[in-house]
């Protein structure tokens, strides 16, 4: 079976199938909609079992030979869709996923799989490729002003909404926040309309994610076939990982032009297509030395306004809807997902 050429791609067009219509039939999920965004940026034909703005609605077996990109979520996961979609009659297909559970989603082995929150020290089976949540037009649009940085206020922004499963927030709450603010106001304010504050903000914590262990070194939870079913399919090269810790706010942050904090992506192991460079992207945090972080912070002032820019650069050039839709398709010209 031949190779699904790139020329074919930008000819044939790019099938998106949405196994769960969300409650606005308009609306994709995000990767998948900065994804068809960026395709259709470039003159790439969309189809779609739903009617979006950027894909005309098509039924899913009226289709031909196309590459097929499927999105998988949190409500819609299950061992059942993974054997449907890997049995599908196509030989071209992509799975795209940015679930906070992606830690415990397992594809197919054969099938090419972009997945968020990729973590080099917790490797799970399958054809797992990072990517990553990046952004969206409208995040672009809203934070396309470039502020002078010295006309920012002295203030961090720590606006994440309470969730589960959020420990590093949590720990970093008791282990950061007060070294931090005995240098700058802390904005604890909770407002989904915060774009217009980070513009004028100095810095943003943009941090996440949840701490993972092989439960199985416990015989108790061992013995349980759930559980088993589950960590016999992940592989750890450290004793702890953490996993979910792509966030809106890291997007957001670096965006906007803000000193944008992070736990360090090297040292943590956190992966992406393109990596930021700590200290010259974005402020790493050492969940071993948070005073540390601060004391190198406040000694690097004089380049803050550089990492900043660096920082907007970076996620601009990298990961807007067209860079996302040129990544795939540079997938596709260089036989990275599709052998012949």
């Amino acid at each position: 079976m031949s190779k699904l050429s790139l020329k074919q791609v930008m000819t044939k067009g790019v099938y998106f199938y949405v196994p769960t219509v969300p409650s606005d039939p308009q609306k994709m999920d995000h990767v998948t909609e900065c994804l068809a965004v960026g395709l259709h940026r470039l003159g790439v034909p969309l189809f779609c079992n739903i009617e979006t703005p950027h894909s005309r609605q098509r039924d899913l077996k009226a289709m031909g030979s196309h590459l097929y990109v499927m999105n998988v979520t949190e409500k819609n996961y299950s061992p059942t869709l993974m054997k449907a979609f890997e049995s599908f009659a196509a030989p071209h297909k992509v799975i795209l996923c940015m679930a906070d559970i992606a830690g415990i989603i397992f594809t197919p082995d054969g099938l090419p799989s972009l997945m968020t929150h990729e973590n080099q020290f917790r490797r799970v089976r399958g054809r797992r490729i990072p990517w990553a949540f990046g952004l969206s037009e409208r995040t672009l649009q809203e934070t396309a002003p470039e502020v002078p940085f010295d006309q920012r206020k002295n203030v961090i922004i720590r606006n994440f909404r309470p969730s589960g499963n959020q420990e590093v927030r949590n720990a970093l709450d008791l282990m950061l926040l007060d070294h931090l603010q005995d240098h700058f106001t802390i904005d604890r304010e909770i407002n989904a309309n915060h774009n217009e504050r980070l513009l004028s903000s100095l810095g943003c914590l943009a941090y996440g994610g949840s701490f993972s262990d092989d439960l199985t070194k416990n015989p108790y939870f061992a013995a349980q076939p759930s559980v088993k079913s589950v960590f016999d399919q992940i592989t750890f090269r450290q004793p702890v990982a953490i996993v979910r810790w792509d966030s809106w706010r890291w997007w957001e942050s670096l965006a906007a032009g803000c000193l944008t904090f992070h736990l360090d992506f090297d040292k943590y192991g956190f992966a992406l297509p393109v990596m930021p460079k700590a200290w010259e992207h974005y402020i790493p945090i050492d969940l071993a030395d948070p005073k540390g972080t601060v004391d190198r912070l406040m000694a690097e002032r004089p380049r803050w306004a550089g990492i900043a820019a660096n920082g907007r650069q970076w996620a601009r050039t990298h990961y807007s809807c067209e860079a996302a839709a040129r990544r795939l398709l540079d997938y596709v010209e260089h036989n990275v997902l599709f052998p012949a």
